[in-house]
């Protein structure tokens, strides 16, 4: 299955971008409904002051269920860390409760960050670095003065080999892509088995979905072009894919989601 979408989020010169978009694959036998707000880009359990004091709402949420992949596009940076008691890493399990790495309480900002299922708590998988430092550096917010300054960039994110492979990439100003994360999957039946990279075994009714965060500050999300592409689209869970995006809603200029 492959995913292909054309993002950019601005915000004000005098603002910190905030916070990005995910890119989630979950099973379509559960109702797909965002969770956590600000750096848990809606996929990731969430605990913090967005919820209670400005919504007015409970500040602790469970990520998604059915999840099985989420893919963060990490402006902030806080996606990958553990930051509102966001899950860490799947360094160990004791029976109960995941431990968190070393390094995961740091930011990186412009980064991708990749989270497991709902079974392992939405753990980090793998976190790259900032993308402006690659060798093909790339940024993944613009401030503009206007809509028709914006420079979209094109991003595809792609699971091979039945789903133990992921890749996402960029395309760069001369028109190639540029593979700026590459993961195994390795897909395990129950946590005592697990290992860093663990998800569920992939679900018969697989879906691609789109979530965007605009944390504390405020960013703009402008999304174009968003096409999926795969092998295992059946015409039952093609109308559940179409249910899921008419509810998509931007929301401009103080939020998208």
């Amino acid at each position: 299955m492959a995913l292909t979408l054309t993002p950019i989020l601005t915000s004000a010169p005098y603002t910190e971008p905030a916070d990005g978009f995910s890119v989630l694959f979950w099973d379509s036998e559960y109702k797909l409904i965002p969770k956590g707000y600000a750096d848990s880009l809606g996929y990731s359990n969430y605990y913090g002051e967005l919820g209670t004091d400005a919504f007015q709402l409970s500040g602790g949420y469970n990520g998604i269920r059915g999840a099985w992949l989420g893919v963060g596009f990490d402006l902030k940076g806080n996606f990958g860390t553990i930051s509102n008691y966001k899950t860490g890493a799947l360094s160990a399990w004791d029976g109960t409760a995941l431990s968190a790495r070393e390094g995961l309480s740091q930011p990186v900002n412009n980064s991708i960050t990749v989270r497991s299922s709902d079974t392992f708590k939405w753990s980090v998988i793998t976190r790259t670095n900032n993308l402006s430092t690659e060798a093909v550096p790339v940024t993944l917010h613009q401030v503009v003065s206007s809509v028709d300054d914006i420079v979209y960039k094109r991003c595809r994110v792609r699971l091979q080999n039945n789903g133990t492979l992921l890749k996402v990439e960029i395309k760069d100003n001369d028109g190639n892509y540029q593979t700026y994360l590459e993961q195994e999957l390795v897909a395990t039946g129950t946590p005592a088995n697990a290992v860093y990279n663990s998800v569920n075994t992939m679900p018969d009714t697989l879906n691609v979905g789109l979530c965007f965060s605009s944390g504390k500050t405020t960013s703009n999300c402008w999304v174009k072009n968003f096409s999926v592409y795969g092998d295992t689209v059946t015409n039952n869970n093609a109308s559940t894919i179409l249910e899921s995006l008419s509810g998509l809603t931007v929301v401009h200029p103080t939020s998208a989601g």
